[in-house]
């Protein structure tokens, strides 16, 4: 007979905690869900980003040379062209003009996401930065796909291997997430993750490799969800839930300021 999930788990937490062996989680595929739809609009960016961003609202930018996204607050909109405050994190990590950069925006259930590059930062009083839109796909019913930033240790296997690699997990949603690693995979890599959102919490989950890229001393990847059982996907949900009050009370805070 079976072991009892319960026992599973427990085995699961202790090993993954003391980093000796990877857990394989008994799951079943995941069926229904809607694919993110991706909906380019080049041609009327122009005319969709004042419609949607608005002034001093909270704007999500990603830059190549940091892990993490920052929240900006939006000073005004031209056209194609977002002006926004320079926060100290893009000063310190020495960000210039015509750098690439990502804007992320959440609105009416769809996640903007808007590629472009820096045109114009402004070092005087107010400092802001100007970012020329060049792309924006809109990512439908984004509420599995929202990804937040965390930093949480884990342990990541290959499917079928009890070999274990040191992994951090810098973002997370419900359908996957990013994380970073000195050990090199092979995109479409079938892996097992053992991420610890507590001392006392491990959620484990089947995922693929569907990109990569290596930086200076390690490298990141992007993994999709492929398989995960019933308590793993609603302890997944619950954390998720939290960050997201998270982060919602910290832009009110933010944009308060």
């Amino acid at each position: 007979m079976a072991a009892s999930y319960w026992t599973l788990a427990n085995d699961l937490k202790n090993k993954v905690l003391n980093n000796k062996h990877c857990q394989q989680p008994t799951a079943k595929s995941q069926n229904g869900g809607k694919i993110m739809a991706f909906l380019k609009n080049e041609r009327h960016k122009d005319s969709i980003i004042p419609k949607v961003i608005k002034k001093g609202v909270a704007i999500k930018v990603k830059h190549y040379s940091l892990f993490e996204s920052i929240t900006n607050k939006v000073g005004n909109v031209q056209g194609n062209k977002i002006i926004m405050s320079l926060s100290q994190k893009l000063l310190d990590n020495n960000v210039l003009v015509g750098d690439s950069v990502v804007c992320i925006f959440l609105h009416d259930d769809s996640e903007y996401v808007m590629s472009g590059e820096i045109l114009d930062i402004t070092l005087l009083y107010p400092q802001k930065v100007t970012v020329k839109i060049e792309n924006v796909e809109i990512l439908k019913n984004m509420r599995r796909h929202t990804r937040y930033s965390v930093s949480l240790s884990s342990n990541v296997c290959l499917k079928d291997s009890r070999e274990v690699y040191f992994a951090v997990v810098k973002n997370l949603s419900l359908v996957g997430v990013s994380f970073t690693s000195n050990v090199e995979f092979e995109v479409n890599s079938d892996i097992v993750i053992n991420i610890a959102v507590s001392k006392e919490q491990v959620i484990t989950f089947y995922g693929r490799i569907i990109r990569s890229r290596q930086l200076s001393k390690f490298y990141e990847y992007g993994v999709m969800q492929t398989a995960i059982d019933e308590l793993n996907s609603e302890e997944l949900e619950n954390y998720i839930a939290n960050l997201e009050k998270e982060e919602l009370s910290m832009m009110m805070n933010y944009l308060e300021e």
